[in-house]
């Protein structure tokens, strides 16, 4: 940010010198032609340099603040399932514990620890994000067949199937706000094929997903669906979204490559 303020300030500098010899620059061309554009020339090329160098060094900003964001992201989410696998085992040893002790009477705990997949990050995404479907009264069906490890950024991963969840779950309480008694449900479904991780979800919906959609107020839904396909492309992947208007179902499709030579 640092830099980019530097480039800023020497930006304004230039645009400042520049309206400083505007009547310079009216005498020579006034008074020759050639002259005033062989210094015009260079003064302007510096100044698109300039601007040039401010755009792309925002652009990196922008783009290393978000992989920052995400990798605190996906470690919050990691810490959150290692906590409940911890919760988990000291719930099996008391429940074990009671059995030993001969009391018949177990009490069983309110949350449900299911383990999704073996892959940590997207079993910590799905662990997640069902729970707070389950809080909006939502049902979820998960079906992840994915291996321990996956050959694609973290960033790319909770991009892609964050945004799906999100959008599939803002779908379904636009329908249920219209509809109270609609069927509210989603269905996910993870594996990979041919070196691909195909991502599915299914869910109710009263409009088709719109690309280029950012806020829950747009009509179609289509929170992130940008960031989807974007990130989907940038793996040479590809995202698909259809839309049933008989049966108010929406499924889309995210497939994004993974590296070569990884374990699937």
């Amino acid at each position: 940010m640092k830099k980019i303020f530097i480039y800023s300030l020497f930006l304004l500098g230039l645009e400042a010198l520049l309206l400083a010899i505007l009547p310079f620059l009216y005498q020579q061309f006034s008074q020759s032609l050639y002259s005033g554009v062989l210094f015009l020339i260079p003064f302007i090329a510096g100044i698109l340099f300039l601007v040039y160098a401010l755009l792309y060094r925002t652009e990196n900003v922008i783009e290393l603040n978000a992989k920052k964001k995400s990798a605190k992201l996906c470690q919050h989410l990691l810490e959150e399932r290692q906590g409940s696998l911890k919760a988990e085992r000291e719930e099996l040893l008391r429940l074990i514990n009671t059995l030993q002790t001969g009391n018949n009477v177990l009490t069983l705990p309110l949350e449900s620890y299911q383990r999704y997949c073996p892959h940590p990050l997207s079993d910590a995404i799905l662990r997640h994000k069902v729970l707070q479907l389950q809080k909006e009264g939502i049902t979820c069906s998960v079906s992840a067949a994915l291996p321990c490890t996956l050959g694609i950024e973290d960033s790319s991963l909770l991009a892609v199937l964050i945004n799906l969840i999100d959008n599939a779950q803002q779908a379904i309480l636009e329908a249920k706000q219209v509809d109270p008694i609609c069927p509210v449900k989603m269905n996910i479904k993870l594996f990979c094929r041919a070196n691909r991780l195909v991502i599915k979800v299914e869910n109710t919906a009263l409009h088709g997903p719109t690309i280029g959609k950012t806020t829950k107020a747009d009509p179609g839904h289509g929170l992130g669906l940008s960031i989807i396909e974007q990130t989907c492309k940038e793996t040479g992947g590809s995202y698909l979204a259809e839309f049933d208007q008989n049966a108010h179902l929406c499924k889309s499709t995210a497939i994004l490559c993974l590296k070569e030579n990884q374990p699937i």
